[in-house]
């Protein structure tokens, strides 16, 4: 996931993307593959978390569940917290209200990491690349993408008076009582994608 990230976001510009990795050649790799000077990865022990303390503009948490708890949020030095691994607060009401009250916004994991349920979920009707019911998710101008869901649940957040990992919990409670759409022409598509990348050729 995170090497994924590495390459989108050196891709866009930023001007630099500081990490680490518990296994030692992952970190090699990781160098090997992006080099220059704008990454800085290192291997770390697993009690060492001081990572979580660099300054950045985004702290984006991309392994393991729990790491933002009361021992890691006072030297949190980022103003915006958002990656992609799961249960990421220990505790989810107790410090998505801590980082609120340092300033800090902060991206629920369900919501910034969703695609991959989504693309589990929907393998049920068929799985083909440029698939438009995954693609559109990842547009900046879909009502139900990530880009405009995210913007949804902040704005609903800072006008209720809520952290957004709440109002994403809310937003989803909604969502689940929605009937899922039926797809119509999907096994034409599917076909369509088989031939265009010559499946019958093996």
């Amino acid at each position: 996931v995170s090497r994924s990230m590495v390459g989108e976001l050196l891709d866009r510009g930023v001007a630099k993307v500081v990490g680490t990795d518990l296994d030692r050649r992952t970190v090699e790799a990781a160098v090997d593959h992006f080099g220059g000077d704008r990454v800085d990865f290192q291997q770390t022990e697993a009690a060492d978390l001081s990572i979580l303390a660099t300054a950045c503009d985004v702290l984006a948490p991309n392994a393991v569940g729990g790491m933002l708890n009361p021992r890691t949020i006072p030297g949190i030095q980022a103003p915006l917290v958002c990656g992609a691994a799961n249960n990421q607060l220990e505790d989810p009401a107790r410090d998505a209200a801590l980082l609120a009250d340092r300033g800090i916004l902060y991206v629920p994991d369900f919501l910034a990491n969703r695609m991959g349920i989504v693309n589990c979920a929907n393998e049920q009707y068929g799985v083909f690349d440029g698939d438009p019911a995954i693609e559109a998710h990842l547009e900046r101008d879909t009502e139900y993408g990530v880009y405009r869901r995210t913007l949804e649940v902040i704005e609903r957040a800072a006008r209720r008076g809520r952290t957004p990992a709440e109002e994403a919990e809310r937003l989803a409670a909604e969502l689940m009582l929605e009937e899922h759409p039926i797809w119509g022409h999907r096994g034409l598509q599917i076909i369509k994608s088989l031939v265009a990348e010559e499946w019958h050729r093996g």
